[in-house]
């Protein structure tokens, strides 16, 4: 996966993460179908080139975001579905 400095890619295009879908699960949980753009995102003092777009499920716990990531929107609300069912 291709990484740069911030400086070097300033004018490039960033992905951008969008919440689609909002759920609750177990324990009172929320879950979020999110869709994230290809594109450079950050990844600590670099940036990180996606080079596709991604799917997820994810979820906060203990201040700390967890999930999985999917190609496909029809992978993740699979996911959605199943960490949603109560």
């Amino acid at each position: 996966m291709p990484k740069a400095e911030y400086s070097l890619i300033k004018d490039a295009p960033r992905s951008i993460e969008t919440i689609v879908e909002r759920k609750e699960g177990a324990h009172g949980r929320e879950y979020r179908l999110t869709h994230r753009t290809q594109g450079w995102e950050p990844a600590g003092s670099m940036v990180r080139l996606r080079e596709h777009d991604g799917w997820a499920v994810l979820f906060t716990l203990d201040d700390s975001t967890h999930g999985q990531w999917f190609r496909t929107e029809t992978e993740a609300r699979i996911r959605l579905a199943l960490w949603t069912k109560v």
